[in-house]
Parts: C-alpha cells; structure tokens; sequence
C-alpha cells in the first residue's frame, strides 16, 4: 500500500509541475499600450480645455474626450488578456490527491462487536433487597 501511495505521489508531481510550466499563459502585456493611449488622451483633453471660451466649447472638448477613452476601453475589451487556468487545475489535482490518499489509507478493522459480561450486568437492573430495620429481632413477633 505504502509503495501505491508513493507512486501515486510521485505521479501527482509530476502533473504539478506540468501543469505549472505547461500552461503558462501568452506572455501579452498590452496594458502599457493602453496606459500611453489613456494619457494621450487626457493630455489632449488638458490642452483643448485651456483654449476653451465657453460652456458649449467645453462641452465639445468633453465629449471628445469622452469619445477618446470609450474608444480606449472598446479597444481593450477586444483583445482581452489571456487567462490563467493553473489555479484551478493545481486545484483538482491537490482534491484528486487527497482521494489518493483517502483510498489508499488504511482503515483499522473491528471485529464483530462482542458482549462484555460486566457490559450485560450493568445493562440488567438491580433487585430490591429488603433489609430487616435494626428495632426487629428474629422471633419478635410485635404486637
């Protein structure tokens, strides 16, 4: 059982570091590109507020930039980041270790329940034993 439980174990490595180095993600860091997108942005925000005259002049500067940074956000839904799904497939393998485990431990075995005697004394209950009192003398008869 012990040499089951250690190639079980030894199996159970391996997979973790498969699991570990085979399915890392894309390495696509595309959140720099959208961080000089996103300050381009605001920068032409800035220096369009400062020439503004007016609320309506503002208002167009607004929703450019409005129009700008929705943009942004479309563009970075589109190329979502690759996910990581070692997490959870480490997870299934620690839960399918410890059902190796489980399986492969062993239980201690009890034999068929047995009956004690002092078990079946104290079960049966005790007779009344009735004393005579300390005042009756053997062949008093009383009155």
């Amino acid at each position: 059982m012990l040499t089951i439980r250690r190639i079980g174990a030894v199996v159970l490595i391996v997979a973790a570091i498969s699991v570990w180095f085979g399915m890392k993600p894309a390495n696509t860091d595309t959140s720099s590109n959208y961080g000089a997108s996103i300050t381009a942005a605001l920068a032409g925000d800035h220096a369009n507020s400062a020439r503004t005259a007016g609320a309506p002049q503002q208002a167009v500067v607004n929703a450019r930039t409005a129009r700008d940074l929705v943009t942004i956000i479309a563009e970075e839904g589109a190329n979502p980041r690759p996910v990581d799904e070692r997490p959870a497939a480490l997870l299934t393998l620690l839960v399918i270790g410890f059902g190796w485990g489980l399986a492969t431990t062993r239980l201690p075995v009890r034999g068929p329940a047995r009956s004690s005697p002092l078990a079946l004394e104290s079960s049966l209950p005790t007779p009344a034993v009735t004393r005579p009192a300390a005042h009756d003398k053997p062949g008093d008869s009383g009155p």
